[in-house]
């Protein structure tokens, strides 16, 4: 029986120095210190951008927005401008054809 617990003794103080060394190599790989401040900060950062990004989008929606609204109110103010200037051609008109008729004394002579 003392045997055998030497030798579980022997294993566990063996399994326990392979999870210290397994345990070191993790640390070594995990950013410490000052690398886990850099992380935090490279984490805030990519935070930021991913807002700037989003407001980015916002911004250029709304300015497809705004153009649409502004090429809109364009169409509208041409389209204004053409009915405008057809009825002063219209009205040109009307008034040449009033010189062409008869005037009204000589209509009653």
């Amino acid at each position: 029986q003392r045997t055998e617990i030497n030798a579980l003794t022997l294993l566990a103080t063996r399994l326990d120095d392979e999870l210290h060394a397994a345990q070191a190599e993790i640390d070594e790989l995990l950013p410490s210190g000052p690398q886990v401040a850099q992380v935090a900060q490279l984490h805030a950062l990519q935070n930021q951008v991913t807002k700037l990004e989003q407001l980015m989008e916002e911004l250029l929606d709304e300015k497809k927005a705004a153009e649409t609204a502004r090429d809109e109110a364009r169409l509208e103010r041409d389209a204004n401008l053409v009915m405008v200037q057809a009825l002063q051609s219209t009205n040109l008109s009307l008034q040449n054809m009033a010189w062409l008729l008869p005037s009204s004394s000589a209509v009653m002579e």
